[in-house]
């Protein structure tokens, strides 16, 4: 298959057993970076068609239930909230595998080794990756974790142990939603009787296993991603700081003798050396442009419909704290916290490349491109500084020139609010 191919022609076996040994069996059944290798795309097939069915159904019963209780205020509350949330998480699940070859590349970055400046350079960045590697799976597993709770004990457990604790036995439908799930909610098996009402908690269940696998890796990976780009960052600022050091090192490793900066301007030998530090340093800052660009493309569709949902899904939340009691309340602060935790991640992702690339900005100036003597480093050099120069950050959408920084933070903090204003005034004349 064409397009399938086209998604793998950047794939390394290797790379798929290191994401195996960090994250384990959770991120294949995730299906979020599938092998699509010959011997196991069938496979792989299968799984992304049965996850892309739930979504589908689960878009299509919510869908429902919003045209069938378009007359209460409360349930349609309800339901948009939990429409907008599964919608994020479907266009991060499919984007991702859409985007593959993106991932891909990002993913070779974390573990390319293809451009190495002196012992000293790359051991700064080998300390800063050992750390990253730590920090990003006690992320992983703290989101995982966070998210478990959420969607499995509060959503879904706690109402129903309060339902059959209680032994409720009110009306099971109201407009023809089931009203006794553990989520309000249109099924086509309805509620009506034990074994249906077992059958419509088992297809909630399985939706949100899925929902949580997916949302627990796609933030997480996608914070790693973004951690790494500042770290490659970072190592090429340590480089150009050290040029005139690296520079000495090859020669010394080259012709065997010591030599002083002061001899840069007059030894042909050194400035050749300095030449090709200054190479290694494009190369590396032409993958890092690169990368960055991957990250808008893969995050793109996901960034963009978060930046309009997050403020509707904040005053939701709000709402439900309000007026809300048990397991309403409970639901309404859990996804509330997690809402406005995604998004400042988010924006925090943001804040972490433009000040990697600032203090890359500043290591340029202050190597005075200008005053080198060799015109082939100062006109590369001069390169670097207008590359880095562009607008290369991470946007909620780019095309609309929307980046992710603590600026927009606070602009949607507001706009929550102004919308839990709306709601609330709402629900009061109600």
């Amino acid at each position: 298959m064409p397009f399938l191919d086209s998604l793998i022609t950047e794939d390394k076996e290797e790379l798929h057993t290191i994401l195996d040994e960090q994250y384990g069996i959770l991120l294949r059944i995730s299906c979020i970076y599938p092998r699509l290798n010959p011997e196991k795309r069938l496979k792989s097939i299968v799984h992304f068609s049965i996850f892309f069915f739930i979504f589908i159904f689960d878009i299509i019963s919510k869908v429902i239930s919003l045209i069938l209780v378009s007359d209460n205020f409360d349930y349609i509350v309800k339901v948009v909230n939990g429409l907008l949330i599964m919608c994020i998480i479907m266009s991060c699940f499919v984007f991702y595998n859409v985007h593959r070859s993106k991932l891909t590349n990002l993913l070779t970055l974390m573990f390319d080794n293809s451009v190495q400046f002196d012992a000293v350079t790359d051991q700064f960045k080998k300390n800063r990756l050992n750390y990253n590697k730590k920090y990003n799976k006690t992320v992983f597993y703290t989101c995982l974790f966070y998210f478990t709770i959420t969607d499995t004990i509060i959503t879904i457990v706690i109402p129903l142990v309060d339902y059959f604790k209680n032994n409720r036995q009110e009306v099971y439908t109201k407009y023809g939603v089931s009203l006794n799930l553990p989520k309000l909610q249109w099924t086509p098996f309805g509620s009506d009787n034990y074994w249906n009402f077992t059958i419509s908690c088992l297809n909630i269940a399985v939706a949100q296993i899925v929902h949580i696998l997916i949302i627990s890796f796609s933030v997480p990976l996608f914070y790693s991603l973004v951690e790494h780009v500042r770290l490659e960052l970072d190592t090429l600022t340590y480089a150009i700081n050290r040029l005139q050091d690296r520079a000495i090192i090859l020669y010394e490793q080259l012709y065997d003798e010591s030599v002083s900066s002061y001899e840069l301007d007059n030894n042909p030998a050194l400035l050749n050396c300095q030449v090709q530090c200054v190479k290694e340093c494009i190369r590396k800052h032409q993958q890092i442009i690169r990368a960055v660009s991957d990250l808008n493309v893969l995050g793109g569709v996901a960034l963009s419909f978060t930046s309009y949902a997050t403020a509707t899904l904040i005053a939701i939340a709000g709402i439900s704290m309000i007026f809300g009691s048990g397991d309403t309340f409970m639901s309404g602060l859990a996804f509330g916290i997690a809402e406005i935790g995604i998004f400042f991640v988010i924006c925090w992702c943001g804040e972490i490349i433009s000040g990697a690339k600032n203090n890359f900005e500043k290591a340029l100036y202050s190597i005075n491109w200008y005053t080198v003597k060799d015109k082939d480093s100062a006109r590369m050099l001069q390169i670097m500084l207008a590359t880095a120069q562009q607008s290369r950050t991470l946007y909620f959408n780019k095309k609309l020139h929307v980046p992710a920084n603590f600026e927009l933070f606070a602009t949607m903090m507001n706009t929550a609010y102004s919308y839990f204003s709306l709601l609330f005034h709402i629900k009061k004349q109600i």
